[in-house]
């Protein structure tokens, strides 16, 4: 968190230092018109600020996107509840047959494939 903070500094240390100089240009500008060289740093000036503001906006997104991947929202919090709860409720654990519970994922796969197979080869 410490070196996010210094780059959080760093961005807004730079974007400050170059709003003050546009500012600095545009007043010496009222007074006494611009150079060709004064508008071509204005330009360079807001180039620079518009990239820094860009860069500012995707370190925004990354983070955001880092939260969500390790804190996830409330949505999917919602959502996993509802597939884990319809999985717990879909799971076969035993089966009562004429022979008594069948149980354990084993014995009642063989107990399924068995039946089915009969079906098939009766038909």
């Amino acid at each position: 968190k410490g070196w996010n903070r210094n780059v959080d500094a760093w961005y807004r240390k730079i974007k400050i230092d170059i709003v003050k100089r546009l500012d600095e240009i545009d007043k010496s500008a009222e007074i006494r018109g611009i150079t060709v060289e004064v508008r071509k740093e204005q330009k360079e000036l807001r180039e620079q600020l518009k990239r820094v503001m860009m860069q500012e906006e995707i370190k925004i997104i990354q983070r955001y996107k880092e939260r969500e991947i390790i804190e996830g929202d409330g949505n999917t919090i919602y959502y996993h509840a509802k597939v884990n709860g319809r999985r717990r409720k879909n799971r076969i654990l035993s089966l009562e047959q004429e022979e008594g519970m069948i149980e354990g994922e084993e014995e009642l796969m063989k107990y399924i494939n068995d039946f089915y197979k009969k079906i098939v080869w009766t038909s």
